[in-house]
Protein backbone atom coordinates (compact mmCIF):
# COMPACT_ATOMS: atom_id res chain seq x y z
CA UNK A 1 0.00 0.00 0.00
CA UNK A 2 2.90 2.34 0.80
CA UNK A 3 4.49 1.69 -2.60
CA UNK A 4 1.22 2.32 -4.42
CA UNK A 5 0.59 5.57 -2.50
CA UNK A 6 4.08 6.82 -3.38
CA UNK A 7 3.40 5.98 -6.99
CA UNK A 8 0.14 7.96 -6.93
CA UNK A 9 1.87 10.97 -5.37
CA UNK A 10 4.54 10.82 -8.07
CA UNK A 11 1.90 10.78 -10.78
CA UNK A 12 0.13 13.79 -9.23
CA UNK A 13 3.44 15.68 -8.97
CA UNK A 14 4.26 14.92 -12.59
CA UNK A 15 0.81 16.13 -13.65
CA UNK A 16 1.28 19.42 -11.80
CA UNK A 17 4.70 19.98 -13.41
CA UNK A 18 3.30 19.34 -16.90
CA UNK A 19 0.32 21.61 -16.22
CA UNK A 20 2.69 24.38 -15.17
CA UNK A 21 5.14 24.23 -18.09
CA UNK A 22 2.64 23.51 -20.87
CA UNK A 23 1.50 27.15 -21.30
CA UNK A 24 5.14 28.12 -21.97
CA UNK A 25 5.56 25.72 -24.91
CA UNK A 26 5.34 27.75 -28.13
CA UNK A 27 4.27 26.34 -31.46
CA UNK A 28 6.75 25.44 -34.15
CA UNK A 29 6.94 22.75 -36.77
CA UNK A 30 8.30 20.27 -34.25
CA UNK A 31 5.79 20.85 -31.45
CA UNK A 32 5.67 17.90 -29.07
CA UNK A 33 2.32 17.12 -27.48
CA UNK A 34 2.09 15.13 -24.28
CA UNK A 35 0.73 11.59 -24.62
CA UNK A 36 -1.50 10.34 -21.82
CA UNK A 37 -3.68 7.39 -22.54
CA UNK A 38 -4.72 7.45 -26.17
CA UNK A 39 -3.28 6.16 -29.43
CA UNK A 40 -2.78 7.98 -32.71
CA UNK A 41 -5.14 7.03 -35.52
CA UNK A 42 -4.86 7.85 -39.18
CA UNK A 43 -8.07 9.57 -40.21
CA UNK A 44 -6.61 9.75 -43.73
CA UNK A 45 -3.27 8.34 -44.90
CA UNK A 46 -1.27 7.84 -48.08
CA UNK A 47 -3.33 4.70 -48.74
CA UNK A 48 -6.59 6.68 -48.80
CA UNK A 49 -6.03 7.92 -52.36
CA UNK A 50 -3.94 5.55 -54.42
CA UNK A 51 -3.68 5.54 -58.18
CA UNK A 52 -7.12 6.14 -59.64
CA UNK A 53 -9.03 4.99 -56.56
CA UNK A 54 -10.38 6.80 -53.51
CA UNK A 55 -10.67 4.50 -50.49
CA UNK A 56 -14.38 4.54 -49.73
CA UNK A 57 -13.68 3.34 -46.22
CA UNK A 58 -11.78 6.56 -45.47
CA UNK A 59 -13.61 9.09 -47.62
CA UNK A 60 -17.17 9.98 -48.57
CA UNK A 61 -17.17 11.67 -51.99
CA UNK A 62 -20.00 13.81 -53.32
CA UNK A 63 -20.36 15.94 -56.41
CA UNK A 64 -18.13 14.04 -58.80
CA UNK A 65 -14.76 14.15 -57.06
CA UNK A 66 -12.48 11.43 -58.45
CA UNK A 67 -8.87 10.19 -58.21
CA UNK A 68 -6.12 10.42 -60.76
CA UNK A 69 -2.45 9.61 -60.20
CA UNK A 70 -3.03 9.47 -56.42
CA UNK A 71 -4.60 12.94 -56.33
CA UNK A 72 -8.18 13.91 -55.55
CA UNK A 73 -9.47 15.89 -58.52
CA UNK A 74 -12.01 18.73 -58.38
CA UNK A 75 -12.66 19.94 -61.93
CA UNK A 76 -15.38 21.04 -64.36
CA UNK A 77 -16.99 17.60 -64.10
CA UNK A 78 -17.65 18.18 -60.41
CA UNK A 79 -20.70 19.91 -59.00
CA UNK A 80 -20.72 23.42 -57.61
CA UNK A 81 -20.23 22.22 -54.01
CA UNK A 82 -18.23 19.02 -54.54
CA UNK A 83 -16.57 17.67 -51.42
CA UNK A 84 -14.33 14.97 -50.04
CA UNK A 85 -15.26 14.14 -46.42
CA UNK A 86 -13.17 11.99 -44.08
CA UNK A 87 -15.43 9.37 -42.49
CA UNK A 88 -13.59 9.14 -39.16
CA UNK A 89 -14.93 11.59 -36.60
CA UNK A 90 -12.28 13.47 -34.63
CA UNK A 91 -13.09 13.41 -30.91
CA UNK A 92 -11.77 15.67 -28.16
CA UNK A 93 -9.97 13.49 -25.60
CA UNK A 94 -9.04 16.25 -23.18
CA UNK A 95 -10.57 14.38 -20.25
CA UNK A 96 -8.34 11.42 -21.10
CA UNK A 97 -5.22 13.54 -20.76
CA UNK A 98 -4.59 14.30 -24.44
CA UNK A 99 -3.30 17.72 -25.47
CA UNK A 100 -3.47 17.50 -29.27
CA UNK A 101 -6.79 17.24 -31.11
CA UNK A 102 -5.75 16.65 -34.71
CA UNK A 103 -3.07 17.42 -37.27
CA UNK A 104 -3.37 17.94 -41.03
CA UNK A 105 -0.98 18.03 -43.95
CA UNK A 106 -2.23 18.28 -47.54
CA UNK A 107 -0.80 19.58 -50.80
CA UNK A 108 -2.97 21.64 -53.18
CA UNK A 109 -2.31 22.45 -56.83
CA UNK A 110 -4.74 25.09 -58.08
CA UNK A 111 -5.24 25.29 -61.84
CA UNK A 112 -8.17 27.68 -61.54
CA UNK A 113 -10.00 29.39 -58.71
CA UNK A 114 -12.89 31.35 -60.19
CA UNK A 115 -13.45 34.90 -59.02
CA UNK A 116 -15.74 34.74 -56.01
CA UNK A 117 -15.03 31.01 -55.60
CA UNK A 118 -12.96 29.18 -52.99
CA UNK A 119 -11.35 25.90 -52.10
CA UNK A 120 -11.78 25.07 -48.43
CA UNK A 121 -10.58 22.76 -45.72
CA UNK A 122 -13.50 22.58 -43.29
CA UNK A 123 -13.24 21.21 -39.75
CA UNK A 124 -15.49 20.78 -36.72
CA UNK A 125 -18.50 19.47 -38.67
CA UNK A 126 -20.73 17.96 -36.02
CA UNK A 127 -22.54 15.73 -38.51
CA UNK A 128 -21.21 14.18 -41.69
CA UNK A 129 -24.00 15.77 -43.75
CA UNK A 130 -23.09 19.31 -42.62
CA UNK A 131 -21.37 21.64 -45.06
CA UNK A 132 -19.74 25.07 -45.35
CA UNK A 133 -21.02 27.57 -42.77
CA UNK A 134 -22.37 25.02 -40.27
CA UNK A 135 -22.63 26.27 -36.73
CA UNK A 136 -19.66 25.46 -34.50
CA UNK A 137 -17.36 24.72 -37.46
CA UNK A 138 -14.26 26.34 -38.91
CA UNK A 139 -12.54 26.62 -42.29
CA UNK A 140 -9.29 27.44 -44.03
CA UNK A 141 -10.05 29.25 -47.32
CA UNK A 142 -8.04 29.46 -50.55
CA UNK A 143 -9.03 32.04 -53.17
CA UNK A 144 -7.32 33.88 -56.01
CA UNK A 145 -6.69 37.62 -56.24
CA UNK A 146 -6.88 38.43 -59.95
CA UNK A 147 -5.55 41.95 -59.43
CA UNK A 148 -2.34 40.79 -57.77
CA UNK A 149 -2.13 37.35 -59.38
CA UNK A 150 -1.59 35.40 -56.16
CA UNK A 151 -3.31 33.04 -53.76
CA UNK A 152 -5.16 34.42 -50.74
CA UNK A 153 -5.51 32.37 -47.54
CA UNK A 154 -7.81 33.03 -44.58
CA UNK A 155 -9.28 31.23 -41.57
CA UNK A 156 -12.89 31.61 -40.38
CA UNK A 157 -15.08 30.19 -37.63
CA UNK A 158 -18.87 29.99 -37.44
CA UNK A 159 -20.31 30.53 -33.98
CA UNK A 160 -23.67 30.98 -35.73
CA UNK A 161 -24.67 29.10 -38.87
CA UNK A 162 -23.87 31.04 -42.02
CA UNK A 163 -22.10 33.90 -40.21
CA UNK A 164 -18.31 33.69 -40.64
CA UNK A 165 -16.03 35.38 -38.13
CA UNK A 166 -12.40 35.82 -39.28
CA UNK A 167 -9.80 34.11 -37.10
CA UNK A 168 -7.11 35.10 -39.58
CA UNK A 169 -8.15 37.76 -42.09
CA UNK A 170 -7.81 36.75 -45.72
CA UNK A 171 -4.34 37.76 -46.87
CA UNK A 172 -2.51 37.73 -50.22
CA UNK A 173 0.62 35.61 -50.36
CA UNK A 174 2.71 36.59 -53.39
CA UNK A 175 4.91 33.50 -53.17
CA UNK A 176 1.86 31.26 -53.77
CA UNK A 177 0.64 31.14 -57.37
CA UNK A 178 -1.47 28.94 -59.60
CA UNK A 179 -0.08 25.55 -60.66
CA UNK A 180 2.34 25.50 -57.72
CA UNK A 181 2.32 22.84 -54.98
CA UNK A 182 1.05 24.56 -51.84
CA UNK A 183 1.15 22.46 -48.68
CA UNK A 184 -1.24 23.29 -45.85
CA UNK A 185 -0.10 22.28 -42.37
CA UNK A 186 -2.43 22.63 -39.44
CA UNK A 187 -2.60 21.61 -35.79
CA UNK A 188 -5.40 22.09 -33.29
CA UNK A 189 -5.13 21.26 -29.59
CA UNK A 190 -7.86 20.12 -27.23
CA UNK A 191 -8.35 23.66 -25.89
CA UNK A 192 -9.15 25.00 -29.36
CA UNK A 193 -5.81 26.67 -30.05
CA UNK A 194 -5.08 26.54 -33.78
CA UNK A 195 -1.79 26.63 -35.66
CA UNK A 196 -1.78 27.04 -39.46
CA UNK A 197 1.11 27.37 -41.88
CA UNK A 198 1.66 26.95 -45.62
CA UNK A 199 4.67 26.36 -47.80
CA UNK A 200 5.37 26.19 -51.51
CA UNK A 201 7.19 23.19 -52.86
CA UNK A 202 8.77 25.24 -55.64
CA UNK A 203 9.99 28.06 -53.42
CA UNK A 204 13.03 28.45 -51.22
CA UNK A 205 10.93 30.56 -48.85
CA UNK A 206 10.33 28.93 -45.47
CA UNK A 207 6.85 27.97 -44.33
CA UNK A 208 4.59 30.96 -43.75
CA UNK A 209 2.80 31.13 -40.39
CA UNK A 210 -0.85 32.05 -40.90
CA UNK A 211 -1.94 31.41 -37.31
CA UNK A 212 0.15 30.51 -34.30
CA UNK A 213 -1.78 29.52 -31.21
CA UNK A 214 -4.93 31.62 -31.49
CA UNK A 215 -7.88 30.40 -29.44
CA UNK A 216 -11.00 29.42 -31.35
CA UNK A 217 -14.46 30.23 -30.02
CA UNK A 218 -15.91 27.01 -31.41
CA UNK A 219 -15.48 23.35 -30.54
CA UNK A 220 -13.21 22.13 -33.37
CA UNK A 221 -13.86 18.40 -32.93
CA UNK A 222 -15.99 16.62 -35.53
CA UNK A 223 -15.66 15.65 -39.18
CA UNK A 224 -13.29 17.32 -41.66
CA UNK A 225 -13.74 17.83 -45.41
CA UNK A 226 -12.17 19.33 -48.50
CA UNK A 227 -14.78 21.35 -50.40
CA UNK A 228 -14.88 23.26 -53.68
CA UNK A 229 -17.18 26.27 -53.57
CA UNK A 230 -17.68 27.32 -57.20
CA UNK A 231 -19.91 30.15 -58.41
CA UNK A 232 -22.12 28.14 -60.75
CA UNK A 233 -22.70 24.86 -62.56
CA UNK A 234 -21.29 25.90 -65.95
CA UNK A 235 -17.73 24.87 -66.78
CA UNK A 236 -16.43 28.45 -66.72
CA UNK A 237 -17.73 28.87 -63.14
CA UNK A 238 -15.99 25.77 -61.75
CA UNK A 239 -12.83 25.63 -59.67
CA UNK A 240 -10.17 23.21 -60.88
CA UNK A 241 -7.62 21.87 -58.40
CA UNK A 242 -6.00 18.69 -57.12
CA UNK A 243 -5.12 17.54 -53.61
CA UNK A 244 -2.38 15.02 -52.84
CA UNK A 245 -0.30 13.67 -49.94
CA UNK A 246 -3.16 14.01 -47.47
CA UNK A 247 -2.28 12.97 -43.93
CA UNK A 248 -4.75 13.62 -41.11
CA UNK A 249 -4.10 12.17 -37.67
CA UNK A 250 -6.19 12.27 -34.52
CA UNK A 251 -6.50 10.12 -31.40
CA UNK A 252 -8.79 7.46 -29.99
CA UNK A 253 -9.25 5.89 -26.60
CA UNK A 254 -10.66 2.40 -26.16
CA UNK A 255 -11.70 2.44 -22.53
CA UNK A 256 -12.43 -0.91 -20.92
CA UNK A 257 -13.62 -1.81 -17.43
CA UNK A 258 -11.02 -4.00 -15.79
CA UNK A 259 -9.25 -4.93 -12.57
CA UNK A 260 -6.91 -2.09 -11.61
CA UNK A 261 -4.06 -4.16 -10.21
CA UNK A 262 -3.41 -7.81 -9.51
CA UNK A 263 -0.39 -9.72 -8.25
CA UNK A 264 -0.36 -13.51 -8.58
CA UNK A 265 2.34 -15.07 -6.40
CA UNK A 266 1.22 -18.70 -6.94
CA UNK A 267 1.77 -19.27 -3.20
CA UNK A 268 -1.54 -21.09 -2.76
CA UNK A 269 -0.43 -23.99 -4.90
CA UNK A 270 -2.52 -22.75 -7.83
CA UNK A 271 -3.45 -19.54 -9.63
CA UNK A 272 -6.68 -17.58 -9.41
CA UNK A 273 -8.88 -19.17 -12.06
CA UNK A 274 -11.16 -16.12 -11.96
CA UNK A 275 -8.23 -13.98 -13.18
CA UNK A 276 -6.24 -16.37 -15.37
CA UNK A 277 -6.67 -19.30 -17.72
CA UNK A 278 -4.23 -21.78 -19.24
CA UNK A 279 -4.24 -24.40 -21.96
CA UNK A 280 -1.62 -26.75 -23.32
CA UNK A 281 -1.42 -29.70 -25.67
CA UNK A 282 0.94 -32.64 -25.51
CA UNK A 283 4.44 -32.47 -26.95
CA UNK A 284 7.01 -35.08 -28.06
CA UNK A 285 8.71 -34.70 -24.67
CA UNK A 286 6.87 -35.89 -21.56
CA UNK A 287 5.49 -34.67 -19.23
CA UNK A 288 4.07 -31.58 -20.92
CA UNK A 289 2.20 -29.18 -18.64
CA UNK A 290 1.51 -25.67 -17.38
CA UNK A 291 1.07 -25.98 -13.62
CA UNK A 292 1.89 -24.39 -10.29
CA UNK A 293 4.71 -26.17 -8.46
CA UNK A 294 6.45 -24.98 -5.28
CA UNK A 295 4.79 -21.57 -5.48
CA UNK A 296 5.76 -20.87 -9.09
CA UNK A 297 4.18 -21.29 -12.51
CA UNK A 298 5.99 -23.93 -14.53
CA UNK A 299 5.93 -24.30 -18.31
CA UNK A 300 7.37 -27.77 -18.77
CA UNK A 301 7.96 -29.22 -22.24
CA UNK A 302 5.14 -27.09 -23.60
CA UNK A 303 4.79 -27.36 -27.36
CA UNK A 304 1.59 -25.41 -27.87
CA UNK A 305 0.10 -23.65 -24.88
CA UNK A 306 -0.49 -20.38 -23.08
CA UNK A 307 -1.23 -18.62 -19.79
CA UNK A 308 -3.65 -15.73 -20.28
CA UNK A 309 -5.60 -13.11 -18.37
CA UNK A 310 -9.39 -13.26 -18.13
CA UNK A 311 -9.39 -9.45 -17.96
CA UNK A 312 -8.94 -7.18 -20.97
CA UNK A 313 -6.58 -4.22 -20.99
CA UNK A 314 -5.74 -1.29 -23.30
CA UNK A 315 -2.87 0.45 -21.46
CA UNK A 316 -1.07 -1.76 -18.99
CA UNK A 317 2.13 -2.76 -17.24
CA UNK A 318 3.02 -6.45 -16.95
CA UNK A 319 5.76 -7.71 -14.66
CA UNK A 320 6.98 -11.20 -13.92
CA UNK A 321 10.17 -12.94 -12.85
CA UNK A 322 11.80 -15.62 -14.97
CA UNK A 323 13.27 -17.62 -12.12
CA UNK A 324 14.39 -20.53 -14.28
CA UNK A 325 14.82 -21.22 -17.98
CA UNK A 326 16.42 -24.32 -19.45
CA UNK A 327 19.47 -23.04 -21.31
CA UNK A 328 21.22 -26.42 -21.71
CA UNK A 329 20.08 -29.99 -22.16
CA UNK A 330 20.62 -33.00 -19.93
CA UNK A 331 20.62 -36.78 -20.38
CA UNK A 332 20.28 -39.54 -17.79
CA UNK A 333 22.74 -42.39 -17.31
CA UNK A 334 21.12 -44.36 -20.11
CA UNK A 335 21.50 -41.54 -22.63
CA UNK A 336 17.82 -40.59 -22.56
CA UNK A 337 17.02 -36.90 -22.83
CA UNK A 338 15.52 -35.65 -19.57
CA UNK A 339 15.93 -31.93 -20.21
CA UNK A 340 15.61 -29.80 -23.37
CA UNK A 341 16.62 -26.18 -23.90
CA UNK A 342 13.68 -23.78 -23.92
CA UNK A 343 13.16 -22.66 -27.50
CA UNK A 344 11.01 -19.48 -27.50
CA UNK A 345 7.93 -17.81 -26.08
CA UNK A 346 5.80 -14.76 -26.83
CA UNK A 347 4.01 -12.03 -24.89
CA UNK A 348 0.77 -11.11 -26.62
CA UNK A 349 -1.79 -8.35 -26.11
CA UNK A 350 -4.99 -7.29 -27.82
CA UNK A 351 -6.00 -10.96 -27.92
CA UNK A 352 -9.65 -11.43 -28.91
CA UNK A 353 -10.45 -14.56 -26.87
CA UNK A 354 -8.88 -15.83 -23.67
CA UNK A 355 -9.70 -19.50 -24.36
CA UNK A 356 -8.84 -20.13 -28.01
CA UNK A 357 -7.12 -23.47 -28.67
CA UNK A 358 -3.32 -23.13 -28.53
CA UNK A 359 -3.11 -24.05 -32.21
CA UNK A 360 -5.34 -21.11 -33.18
CA UNK A 361 -3.30 -18.19 -34.50
CA UNK A 362 -5.24 -15.42 -32.78
CA UNK A 363 -5.62 -11.87 -34.08
CA UNK A 364 -3.36 -9.87 -31.78
CA UNK A 365 0.13 -8.43 -31.37
CA UNK A 366 2.90 -10.74 -30.11
CA UNK A 367 6.51 -10.05 -29.21
CA UNK A 368 8.44 -13.27 -29.73
CA UNK A 369 11.52 -13.98 -27.60
CA UNK A 370 13.34 -16.14 -30.12
CA UNK A 371 16.17 -18.09 -28.51
CA UNK A 372 16.23 -21.25 -30.58
CA UNK A 373 13.94 -20.94 -33.59
CA UNK A 374 11.95 -23.89 -34.84
CA UNK A 375 13.32 -25.63 -37.89
CA UNK A 376 12.77 -23.79 -41.16
CA UNK A 377 14.29 -23.85 -44.65
CA UNK A 378 16.93 -21.37 -43.43
CA UNK A 379 17.45 -22.46 -39.83
CA UNK A 380 17.83 -25.71 -37.92
CA UNK A 381 18.20 -25.88 -34.15
CA UNK A 382 19.51 -28.52 -31.78
CA UNK A 383 17.41 -28.10 -28.64
CA UNK A 384 19.76 -30.21 -26.59
CA UNK A 385 23.08 -28.53 -27.36
CA UNK A 386 21.76 -25.11 -28.37
CA UNK A 387 23.50 -25.19 -31.72
CA UNK A 388 21.68 -23.21 -34.41
CA UNK A 389 22.11 -22.95 -38.14
CA UNK A 390 20.84 -19.42 -38.76
CA UNK A 391 19.82 -16.47 -36.60
CA UNK A 392 19.11 -16.84 -32.88
CA UNK A 393 18.59 -14.71 -29.78
CA UNK A 394 16.34 -12.04 -31.27
CA UNK A 395 12.98 -10.33 -30.87
CA UNK A 396 10.35 -10.71 -33.58
CA UNK A 397 7.18 -8.60 -33.50
CA UNK A 398 4.03 -10.08 -35.03
CA UNK A 399 0.71 -8.36 -35.70
CA UNK A 400 -2.23 -10.51 -36.81
CA UNK A 401 0.13 -13.31 -37.78
CA UNK A 402 2.51 -11.17 -39.87
CA UNK A 403 6.00 -9.96 -39.00
CA UNK A 404 5.87 -6.19 -38.44
CA UNK A 405 8.17 -4.14 -40.66
CA UNK A 406 11.21 -3.15 -38.63
CA UNK A 407 10.07 -5.38 -35.75
CA UNK A 408 13.09 -7.71 -35.63
CA UNK A 409 15.94 -6.86 -33.25
CA UNK A 410 18.89 -8.77 -31.84
CA UNK A 411 19.01 -9.51 -28.10
CA UNK A 412 22.79 -9.13 -27.98
CA UNK A 413 24.37 -5.90 -26.82
CA UNK A 414 26.61 -4.06 -24.41
CA UNK A 415 26.45 -5.87 -21.05
CA UNK A 416 27.31 -2.68 -19.19
CA UNK A 417 23.91 -1.39 -20.28
CA UNK A 418 22.17 -4.57 -19.10
CA UNK A 419 21.19 -5.49 -22.64
CA UNK A 420 21.39 -9.24 -22.69
CA UNK A 421 19.88 -12.34 -24.19
CA UNK A 422 17.57 -14.41 -22.04
CA UNK A 423 19.59 -17.40 -23.28
CA UNK A 424 22.96 -16.02 -22.09
CA UNK A 425 23.58 -18.50 -19.27
CA UNK A 426 27.09 -17.17 -18.59
CA UNK A 427 25.81 -13.64 -17.93
CA UNK A 428 22.60 -14.53 -16.11
CA UNK A 429 23.96 -17.43 -14.09
CA UNK A 430 21.51 -18.57 -11.45
CA UNK A 431 19.81 -15.18 -11.09
CA UNK A 432 16.18 -14.46 -11.80
CA UNK A 433 15.42 -12.05 -14.61
CA UNK A 434 12.89 -9.36 -13.70
CA UNK A 435 10.87 -8.56 -16.82
CA UNK A 436 8.65 -5.49 -17.31
CA UNK A 437 6.46 -5.06 -20.38
CA UNK A 438 4.34 -1.93 -20.93
CA UNK A 439 1.87 -0.86 -23.58
CA UNK A 440 0.94 2.84 -23.37
CA UNK A 441 -0.77 4.82 -26.12
CA UNK A 442 0.00 2.01 -28.55
CA UNK A 443 3.72 2.08 -27.72
CA UNK A 444 5.07 -1.28 -26.56
CA UNK A 445 8.25 -1.29 -24.43
CA UNK A 446 10.23 -4.13 -22.85
CA UNK A 447 12.58 -3.76 -19.87
CA UNK A 448 14.88 -6.21 -18.01
CA UNK A 449 17.00 -6.31 -14.94
CA UNK A 450 18.66 -9.07 -13.01
CA UNK A 451 17.32 -9.67 -9.50
CA UNK A 452 20.54 -8.23 -8.05
CA UNK A 453 20.19 -4.99 -10.04
CA UNK A 454 18.08 -2.01 -9.00
CA UNK A 455 17.09 -0.30 -12.24
CA UNK A 456 15.18 -1.64 -15.23
CA UNK A 457 16.80 -0.94 -18.59
CA UNK A 458 14.84 -0.65 -21.81
CA UNK A 459 15.54 -3.49 -24.24
CA UNK A 460 12.99 -3.08 -27.01
CA UNK A 461 10.38 -0.52 -28.02
CA UNK A 462 7.99 -0.21 -30.95
CA UNK A 463 5.11 2.14 -31.71
CA UNK A 464 2.24 -0.06 -32.90
CA UNK A 465 0.35 3.10 -33.85
CA UNK A 466 -3.05 2.18 -32.44
CA UNK A 467 -4.40 1.13 -29.10
CA UNK A 468 -5.34 -2.55 -28.92
CA UNK A 469 -7.79 -3.73 -26.31
CA UNK A 470 -7.86 -7.40 -25.38
CA UNK A 471 -6.48 -10.20 -23.25
CA UNK A 472 -2.79 -10.60 -22.39
CA UNK A 473 -0.99 -13.92 -22.61
CA UNK A 474 2.32 -15.75 -22.46
CA UNK A 475 2.27 -18.07 -25.41
CA UNK A 476 4.32 -20.94 -26.81
CA UNK A 477 4.03 -22.51 -30.22
CA UNK A 478 6.66 -25.23 -30.35
CA UNK A 479 6.36 -28.72 -31.77
CA UNK A 480 3.10 -30.35 -30.75
CA UNK A 481 2.08 -33.99 -30.93
CA UNK A 482 1.38 -33.61 -34.63
CA UNK A 483 4.69 -31.88 -35.28
CA UNK A 484 8.04 -33.30 -36.26
CA UNK A 485 8.91 -35.79 -33.52
CA UNK A 486 12.68 -35.93 -33.45
CA UNK A 487 15.43 -36.32 -30.90
CA UNK A 488 15.82 -32.56 -30.64
CA UNK A 489 12.47 -30.79 -30.86
CA UNK A 490 11.15 -27.39 -29.80
CA UNK A 491 9.42 -26.88 -26.45
CA UNK A 492 9.12 -24.16 -23.81
CA UNK A 493 10.81 -24.89 -20.48
CA UNK A 494 10.49 -21.89 -18.18
CA UNK A 495 9.42 -21.09 -14.63
CA UNK A 496 7.96 -17.70 -13.67
CA UNK A 497 6.83 -16.04 -10.45
CA UNK A 498 5.18 -12.81 -9.24
CA UNK A 499 2.94 -12.26 -12.25
CA UNK A 500 1.75 -8.66 -11.76
CA UNK A 501 -0.50 -6.62 -14.03
CA UNK A 502 -1.50 -2.97 -13.60
CA UNK A 503 -4.08 -0.98 -15.54
CA UNK A 504 -2.43 2.19 -16.93
CA UNK A 505 -5.54 3.84 -18.36
CA UNK A 506 -5.74 7.54 -17.59
CA UNK A 507 -6.69 7.97 -13.91
CA UNK A 508 -9.33 10.57 -14.71
CA UNK A 509 -11.46 8.17 -16.72
CA UNK A 510 -10.36 4.60 -15.97
CA UNK A 511 -13.14 2.11 -15.31
CA UNK A 512 -12.20 -0.08 -12.37
CA UNK A 513 -14.11 -3.16 -11.29
CA UNK A 514 -13.77 -5.27 -8.18
CA UNK A 515 -11.09 -7.95 -8.10
CA UNK A 516 -12.67 -11.39 -8.50
CA UNK A 517 -12.55 -13.69 -5.48
CA UNK A 518 -9.84 -16.32 -5.47
CA UNK A 519 -10.71 -19.61 -7.12
CA UNK A 520 -8.16 -22.37 -7.42
CA UNK A 521 -7.49 -23.64 -10.92
CA UNK A 522 -6.81 -27.13 -9.51
CA UNK A 523 -9.79 -29.45 -9.74
CA UNK A 524 -10.67 -31.12 -6.43
CA UNK A 525 -10.02 -34.85 -6.11
CA UNK A 526 -12.98 -37.07 -6.89
CA UNK A 527 -14.17 -38.92 -3.82
CA UNK A 528 -14.23 -42.71 -3.87
CA UNK A 529 -17.72 -44.14 -4.14
CA UNK A 530 -18.72 -46.14 -1.09
CA UNK A 531 -20.21 -49.43 -2.26
CA UNK A 532 -22.72 -50.99 0.16
CA UNK A 533 -23.94 -54.01 -1.83
CA UNK A 534 -22.27 -57.40 -1.48
CA UNK A 535 -22.03 -59.59 -4.60
CA UNK A 536 -23.85 -62.89 -4.46
CA UNK A 537 -22.12 -66.06 -5.62
CA UNK A 538 -24.87 -66.55 -8.16
CA UNK A 539 -23.85 -63.22 -9.78
CA UNK A 540 -20.37 -64.50 -10.59
CA UNK A 541 -19.75 -65.35 -14.22
CA UNK A 542 -18.53 -68.86 -13.39
CA UNK A 543 -21.76 -69.68 -11.63
CA UNK A 544 -23.82 -68.15 -14.45
CA UNK A 545 -22.07 -70.39 -17.00
CA UNK A 546 -23.04 -73.37 -14.94
CA UNK A 547 -26.64 -72.20 -14.94
CA UNK A 548 -28.38 -73.77 -17.91
CA UNK A 549 -31.10 -71.14 -17.76
CA UNK A 550 -28.44 -68.45 -18.37
CA UNK A 551 -27.18 -70.07 -21.60
CA UNK A 552 -29.98 -70.12 -24.17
Amino acid sequence: MFIRSVKKRSIIALFLVVAFILPFIFFNNSTVFVDAGASKVYVVSSASIRGDEINQGDFMTTGGVYAESSRAVFDAKASRYARLLAKTRINNLKEYGRTELFEVSATFKFEKLVEGGMALFVFGLKQSRNGVGSADSGEVTFSYDYNNNCISIGVNEYKTEGVPTPVAEKHNYNMFSLNADITLKMKVDVNGKIYVSAECGESSVAAIDILSGKKLNIAPDGFVAFISQSTGESDENKNIFRISDILITAYNYDLVETVDHYLETFDKGSYNANMFYSQTTGSPISPAKIAVEDGKLVFRNVGQGYFTTREQYSNFELKFDIVDMYREGKKDGNGNIVKLISNWFMIGFGVDNYNDPPSHQVAATFLQFDGLPLDSPTSRSNHFTGEVEGVKDRYILFNNGNVVEGGIKSMSGDKSECIFSLWDKDYIGNEAVNLKFTVIDGVMTLYYKLASQTEYVMQYSYNIGTMQTGYIRIYSYGNGVGGSVSEYTGVLNMTIDNFEITNLDNDAVKLVKATPVYKSNVLPDTKDYAYTTVPDESDLLNNKLKNKDFIK
